[in-house]
């Protein structure tokens, strides 16, 4: 049996003013640490403490970091004095200045100075902490999700729509914004969408986005700040999508993600002397391809690109007013940043409340006091897959699979994605019926069954025509657009989920 290996042993004490002295003997040029080690035979980490307690005590400050180096350290005034005097190293607080202060002046707040924000720049992307926060969030997300295959389950919508396009009626029992629930009263919504997202796809790439800026964010600005940052970009981005498209089911945390990216962009650009050159270049080249990924998607149908680029402005502006309350110079212009960020936030859900008496599609939503629904018995699951499958999110796959098949048919061949397109149509009409069927004789419920009976109408006319061998004339071509248009138009409750 081998016996226990010895502890290590501790390293050792270093004195603060040698550190002090070997400092002073590398002026005019940085000290660095390392190589102070490796010249005077002590470890590394043995000089951790003595350089605490200098930088507490105002004798030394952070230098550039130099690649190949590492860290570099220089004195400041007091620790010069100190060096020239050769007297005792004080070591309980910072050395007081040649001048007096001034009486007039605002007390400053503890914070960080210029050269210890480039410290935590470095560490940041160099070597960041482990973080807490975007973990955290990472993980709600995904059980939010999953929860919503719970709620899809129960409604009777089949999990393998509510995972490709979130289906609308789950998103807004999982806390998506929707304009006539926000009329009664569910201002919540504003912070609970950042959580729901519509289909797989939009939920893997906020997540992945979310693990490559949050980290970085979060050893930037701190637990606390990353909190603010992130909800605050959130609520911008949910306050300008329900003002825009009050009639649109919102869902998404991209808003907070751009607000992230903004920040960390600002923050990047102001303290990149901090940083080695090829790092900052890196780093500079990596979130500008995000950037212009983003600004690509957020041009693309059924995103609210109003609200991506809303949470970047919030994002921007919060990323000032945390920097003014954090390391700001007085008790004033911390007192500028925390007025800043509460006006931001009022600014914001003020002028979403203002927008739903003066935006023209809020208006109308205040005056209809909701969107009409359809008044049937107790939603039997049939029922519900009915209802689900007469939505123009069905019918218009069909109707441009429909118009492939007639258009390439041949006349001495069958074809099978006629036979199904035609089958569709038939089961399209049994929806339309069986929900018509179940309506109660309401008038809130007039705007459904007109919408129900233009969709019959198309469906027969589709099918005629792929029942022709003849090839449709322009006039029957015409009409079915028309009654496209018709169908569309009609749809009561337009609520195609969109992602901030």
């Amino acid at each position: 049996m081998n016996p226990p290996e010895p502890p290590p042993p501790p390293p050792p004490h270093i004195p603060p003013a040698d550190v002090l002295r070997w400092c002073a003997a590398a002026a005019p040029e940085l000290w660095f640490p390392s190589a102070a080690a490796e010249a005077h035979g002590v470890p590394r980490d043995a000089l951790n403490e003595p350089l605490r307690v200098l930088r507490q005590s105002e004798l030394v400050a952070v230098g550039d970091w130099v690649a190949g180096r590492g860290q570099g350290y220089r004195l400041t005034a007091a620790g010069e004095r100190i060096v020239r005097g050769g007297g005792p190293v004080p070591l309980d607080g910072p050395v007081p200045a040649d001048d007096p202060p001034d009486p007039n002046a605002f007390p400053p707040l503890s914070g960080l100075s210029l050269n210890d924000r480039g410290l935590m720049t470095r560490e940041a992307f160099l070597n960041p902490r482990a973080a807490v926060i975007s973990p955290a969030l990472i993980l709600v997300c995904l059980v939010w999700f999953a929860w919503g295959l719970v709620v899809a389950w129960r409604i009777g919508v089949p999990g393998v729509a509510y995972l490709r396009d979130g289906e609308s009626r789950v998103l807004i029992r999982l806390g998506a914004i929707y304009g006539p629930v926000l009329l009664d009263g569910e201002w919540w919504r504003l912070v609970t969408a950042g959580f729901v997202h519509v289909g797989a796809l939009h939920l893997l790439v906020n997540l992945f986005s979310l693990g490559v800026l949050g980290p970085v964010a979060e050893g930037l600005w701190g637990r606390k700040r990353f909190i603010v940052l992130y909800f605050l970009s959130g609520l911008g981005a949910s306050c300008a999508a329900a003002l825009v498209n009050p009639g649109s089911v919102t869902a998404g945390a991209s808003g907070s993600l751009w607000g992230l990216q903004s920040a960390v962009i600002v923050w990047l650009i102001r303290f990149r002397e901090h940083l080695p050159p090829a790092l900052f270049m890196e780093w500079l080249r990596r979130m500008l391809l995000v950037t212009g990924v983003n600004v690509v998607v957020s041009l693309t149908p059924s995103v609210s690109w109003e609200g991506h680029f809303a949470g970047g402005v919030v994002g921007f502006a919060v990323g000032v007013f945390l920097d003014w309350s954090r390391w700001g110079v007085g008790r004033r212009r911390y007192a500028m940043g925390v007025f800043g960020i509460a006006a931001l936030t009022a600014g914001m859900l003020g002028g979403l409340w203002a927008g739903t008496y003066t935006v023209g599609e809020w208006k109308a939503l205040r005056q209809k006091a909701g969107t009409p629904a359809p008044k049937a018995g107790p939603l039997d699951p049939a029922f519900v897959t009915a209802l689900e499958g007469v939505q123009p999110t069905r019918w218009k796959p069909l109707l441009q699979s429909a118009t492939v098949a007639i258009l390439s048919r041949d006349p001495g061949r069958v074809s099978v994605a006629a036979i199904k397109a035609r089958e569709q149509c038939a089961q399209l009409r049994r929806h339309a019926k069986e929900v018509r069927d179940r309506l109660t004789p309401d008038p809130t419920n007039d705007a459904l069954r007109a919408y129900l009976t233009e969709v019959d109408a198309l469906a027969e006319k589709l099918e005629g025509l792929m029942a022709d061998p003849k090839p449709p004339s322009k006039r029957q071509w015409d009409d079915l657009g028309a009654r496209a248009a018709k169908a569309d138009a009609a749809w009561p409750q337009r609520a195609a989920p969109v992602v901030p």
